[in-house]
C-alpha cells in the first residue's frame, strides 16, 4: 500500500513540476491529514498544529519545483513539518502536559470502566512524552507513532541512523524512568495486574 502511494506522490510530484496546478491540490490533500498528526503530536495544540500544517504547505507551495528527487517529497515534506514544529516548540517552550492528545480516541464496545482505564493509561504516557527532550520525543513520535524507518528519521533530521536509535533508546528509557516514578502507574499497576 505504502509503495502505491509513494509512486502516486511521486507522479503528482512530476505532474505539478511539468506545469499541472491540480497535482499541487491532490498532492496537499493526500498529505494534509498525515503532516497535521505528526504537528498535533509533538505540539499538543490543535491550532498550533493547523498553523504548522499551513506553513508547511505554503513552503511546499514555494520550494516544490526545486524538488530534484520526486521519491523524497515523503522525508522532505516531513522534514519541513518536523523543523516548523521544533521551531515552535523553541519559541513559546512549552511545557504544558499532553492530557488532551487523545481524548475520545478510545474504541467503543468496550466497558466504560475499561475506556477510563485505557483513557488513564493513555493520559499518562501521552504525559510522559511531553516530559522529555524535544529531540527525543520527536524521534519516538515518527519511529513509534508514524512508523518510519531509522534511515528515513535520519533524513528528516539530519542526523546520522545511530543518533536516531540513540534517541530512542535514551526517550524510551526516560520515559519508562518517569513511569515507574509516577505514583498513578504504580496504582494502575498495582490495582489492574
Amino acid at each position: 500500500m505504502r509503495i502505491r502511494q509513494d509512486l502516486q506522490t511521486e507522479n503528482w510530484v512530476l505532474r505539478y513540476q511539468a506545469g499541472d496546478e491540480k497535482a499541487l491540490g491532490l498532492l496537499m490533500d493526500h498529505w494534509q491529514k498525515r503532516i497535521y498528526n505528526l504537528a498535533y503530536k509533538m505540539v499538543a495544540d490543535e491550532a498550533v498544529a493547523k498553523d504548522i500544517l499551513q506553513k508547511t504547505f505554503i513552503k511546499v507551495y514555494q520550494h516544490l519545483h526545486k524538488l530534484e528527487e520526486a521519491d523524497k517529497f515523503r522525508p522532505w515534506v516531513y522534514k519541513i513539518a518536523v523543523n516548523f514544529c521544533n521551531s515552535e516548540l523553541r519559541k513559546t517552550k512549552r511545557t504544558e502536559s499532553l492530557t488532551d492528545v487523545h481524548a475520545g480516541m478510545v474504541t467503543s464496545g468496550i466497558t466504560s470502566e475499561h475506556r477510563l482505564e485505557q483513557s488513564e493509561l493513555k493520559d499518562l504516557i501521552w504525559q510522559t512524552l511531553g516530559q522529555i527532550p524535544e529531540e527525543q520525543k520527536a524521534v519516538i513520535i515518527m519511529k513509534e507513532y508514524e512508523g518510519f524507518k531509522f534511515q528515513e528519521i535520519a533524513d528528516i533530521l539530519d542526523i546520522s541512523i545511530n543518533t536516531a536509535k540513540s534517541r530512542l533508546y535514551y526517550g524510551l528509557r526516560s520515559m519508562k524512568k518517569l513511569l515507574s516514578e509516577n505514583p498513578h502507574t504504580k496504582a494502575y499497576y498495582y490495582e489492574y495486574h
